[in-house]
């Protein structure tokens, strides 16, 4: 279930954010997952009282998965309220798409878009939008989330969601190689959300070459920038 953006009903009426928690989460089974939990929006995780909903706290017991979805929308201090409520993601989506990459040279992947003035809100140069994976690993990381959870995410984690741990998601011999390397880089950075609330971090994950049967891919991406240098 997609959890973030509402829009009024078609004679204009006004949806109550904090009612859609209560109508959806009761439909979900195990195994479901609801996405975009950190968003800037109202009617996810957290209540306009800034506490998580305990509808929240009953689905996840009962078995449904979250995944982050980072998007154009993440919120930091969402997250955090999060987080340190117990609320741990399952999966770690970067929700990447056209309205939140723009290339070097300024331009939208997608030109303008349905976010209107929002895109440049939106864009990667600033920091402001997902960019990557890694990059939303790097932002879990500097929330407090252990290094050894953020990767059992991106792995183990993604190949159950999706039924595939007997392919994807691990190592084993007679298995074909599917390996991700990535550089621990320490020094100081900040990170910056979709709001532009701002958080440093003294560790990043940096890509290096992914491995896929037998054939390595370099992280050459011109998508793929530095993240912001920490002003002292």
């Amino acid at each position: 279930m997609h959890l973030g953006r509402l829009w009024a009903e078609e004679n204009g009426t006004a949806i109550d954010p904090d009612s859609v928690i209560h109508e959806a989460l009761p439909l979900l089974d195990p195994g479901d997952i609801l996405a975009h939990p950190f968003t800037k929006h109202p009617g996810a995780f957290v209540s306009r009282e800034g506490k998580v909903h305990p509808l929240i706290f009953e689905a996840v017991a009962r078995g449904v998965r979250i995944d982050v979805g980072r998007g154009g929308h993440m919120s930091f201090n969402a997250a955090r309220i999060a987080l340190d409520a117990g609320v741990m993601p399952f999966t770690i989506g970067g929700d990447i798409h056209g309205y939140t990459i723009r290339r070097r040279d300024e331009s939208s992947v997608w030109g303008a878009g349905a976010f209107g003035g929002e895109q440049g809100q939106l864009t990667t140069i600033g920091g402001t939008g997902a960019f990557s994976l890694v990059q939303v690993m790097n932002e879990l990381i500097a929330l407090g989330v252990g290094l050894t959870d953020v990767i059992r995410m991106v792995t183990v984690n993604a190949a159950t969601m999706l039924g595939l741990t007997d392919e994807l998601g691990s190592l084993a011999p007679g298995r074909v190689a599917d390996v991700s390397v990535l550089a621990i880089d320490e020094d100081d950075w900040t990170l910056q959300d979709s709001l532009g609330v701002r958080t440093k971090t003294d560790k990043r994950l940096r890509p290096v070459l992914a491995l896929r049967a037998g054939k390595v891919h370099r992280a050459r991406s011109p998508l793929l920038e530095e993240q912001v240098p920490a002003v002292a």
